[in-house]
């Protein structure tokens, strides 16, 4: 019984040093390309933008609470679909990111109509897009590949 269990755990660490073989640019490069990373960057600046756009030009409460509804679906769907990533930098500029944006939307949705909350949301908006732009530098950086996100060059 000890010999199979040892057999076990012999055959364990020998996957385990398989999986470990792959490069760090090469899993990442594939996590961008599987996980549609780009488009989901694209998908939240879009976002925000029309959040930024109802509320710099005094949109109705329903129009900012129905962009912010959308911010925070999006960003929650990004939060599950998107984490975690094959390098630890970039897992925690993108959940700083997810993080900002679905909170700064949740305070927006369940107080659209409040000035001061308008101001915080496109507060933390801003920094959110900071570590989302980070994010993709950082994706770059690791890759070694250009990653064509709409708003960002």
């Amino acid at each position: 019984m000890r010999r199979r269990a040892l057999a076990a755990v012999a055959c364990a660490g020998v996957l385990l040093g398989a999986c470990s073989s792959v490069s760090a640019s090469t899993a990442t490069s594939n996590w961008t390309t599987s996980s549609s990373f780009a488009q989901g960057a694209s998908d939240l600046l879009y976002d925000v933008s029309k959040v930024h756009d109802a509320i710099d030009h005094h949109a109705s409460t329903a129009s900012v609470r129905t962009y912010c509804a959308e911010l925070f679906a999006d960003a929650n769907g990004e939060n599950t679909d998107l984490l975690p990533t094959p390098d630890t930098q970039l897992t925690t500029l993108l959940s700083d990111a997810f993080d900002g944006f679905v909170h700064a939307a949740y305070q927006c949705t369940r107080n659209p109509a409040d000035a001061s909350v308008r101001r915080a949301t496109l507060g933390e908006c801003r920094v959110a897009i900071g570590s989302l732009v980070a994010a993709v530098y950082r994706d770059q950086a690791v890759t070694g590949k250009t990653l064509s996100v709409a708003g960002i060059s």
